[in-house]
């Protein structure tokens, strides 16, 4: 397990392999968990990020673009545009 911290929040990280899957997530990448979309690595500046139910999926077709889902995904709680459910955006950079 791994601690970082964005604005002030600290979020706990954790290896797929060591726990089982739990009510809710955030994950990301393509960590062995169901409804993990898959990116094909030849749209290597394709990210995804899908709130489904109680879980957040965030991929991209690399480290880059995955990371760039991440930050994505924060500016999107930041300005409320995640309501509810089922929410998905995708992008490139």
């Amino acid at each position: 397990m791994f601690e970082t911290s964005f604005d002030g929040f600290e979020v706990e990280i954790y290896d797929d392999a060591d726990f089982a899957e739990s009510e809710y997530e955030i994950i990301v990448g393509e960590a062995n968990r169901n409804g993990v979309e898959k990116i094909d690595k030849n749209d290597t500046d394709k990210y995804f990020i899908k709130v489904s139910g109680k879980k957040v999926y965030i991929n991209g077709g690399s480290t880059y673009a995955t990371a760039l889902g991440v930050t994505e995904f924060c500016k999107m709680l930041e300005s409320g545009t995640v309501t509810d459910a089922d929410t998905v955006a995708s992008g490139s950079y």
